[in-house]
């Protein structure tokens, strides 16, 4: 029964340092994806609001994301909403509620203006156009 809990022991200090590894890696992997710039390709590309799902999907790709653990996929949401703070509070996109939706939009600062109305020239982000494209086109950010 000792060389039992030994064994089990050894296994759980092995995951957790298996576990430590897998976080330093995908933090170096996030520190090398310049998420800032493709982020703001990705809307650009798109030519409508996302929220940070849509988003992480036009970053990543849907197939690729659709590989992500539970886990691996927390952990890139939360990076990417480090992410798109920054690019709010630098003025580079915008963050907005839809009314009747639930979470945050985000799209182009150009797209709106200092009352965050979406400015004539974009009238194609209007709440009914979104709302009938809300679908991530299949070009976007691949």
């Amino acid at each position: 029964m000792n060389s039992n809990m030994t064994a089990t022991q050894s296994l759980w200090e092995r995951k957790a340092l298996l576990e430590s590894e897998l976080k330093a890696i995908n933090k170096h992997l996030m520190a090398d994806t310049n998420w800032k710039k493709k982020a703001v390709e990705c809307l650009a590309n798109t030519k409508t609001l996302m929220t940070t799902i849509e988003l992480l999907v036009c970053l990543l790709g849907s197939e690729s994301f659709s590989l992500l653990r539970k886990e691996e996929r927390s952990l890139q949401v939360t990076n990417l909403s480090v992410t798109l703070s920054n690019l709010t509070k630098e003025g580079y996109i915008k963050k907005v509620k839809i009314p009747g939706l639930k979470g945050n939009y985000y799209g182009l600062s150009n797209w709106f203006d200092k009352d965050n109305k979406v400015n004539p020239q974009f009238a194609n982000l209007t709440v009914q156009t979104f709302l009938s494209n809300s679908a991530i086109p299949v070009s976007c950010c691949n």
